[in-house]
């Protein structure tokens, strides 16, 4: 639900759900649905510009899909996490996730996936900028 409502840009509302998710993912020992519940606060965070905040979200994520061997979710967040990184002037770290996010989509073979991030990393390249991932809106 928090996810879904904040693809909607409903960011208190998705804050709300993901708090009770986290809450209860942590109760009852569900690693998975922790991670992918500070995915959510990580993407609602930046999306509602506290960037510091969505960086460690995202990264307690990244700590939690590494430990469980979920290379597939790790992509997807590592793609993300630059988002944060380009908001704070901080392309080098951007430049760093991004890269580590297109091996893995190749390894993957996430060819899709792959060549836009390959994209954001060369619009990074030539100081124009990420462009706003596919499917969100351009309020980024």
């Amino acid at each position: 639900m928090g996810w879904l409502a904040a693809r909607l840009g409903e960011f208190d509302t998705a804050r709300d759900h993901c708090h009770t998710a986290l809450t209860l993912h942590r109760q009852h020992h569900h690693p998975t649905g922790e991670a992918n519940t500070l995915d959510s606060l990580g993407y609602i965070a930046h999306r509602t510009g506290d960037h510091h905040q969505a960086l460690d979200h995202y990264h307690h994520a990244l700590t939690l899909f590494r430990a469980l061997g979920n290379t597939y979710l790790v992509a997807d967040t590592l793609d993300r996490v630059g988002h944060p990184h380009v908001a704070l002037g901080e392309h080098e770290r951007a430049r760093a996730v991004w890269r580590e996010a297109v091996q893995l989509y190749r390894d993957q073979g996430r060819d899709t996936d792959a060549a836009r991030v390959q994209q954001q990393l060369d619009d990074l390249d030539t100081h124009k900028g990420p462009q706003p991932p596919h499917g969100t809106e351009t309020a980024m």
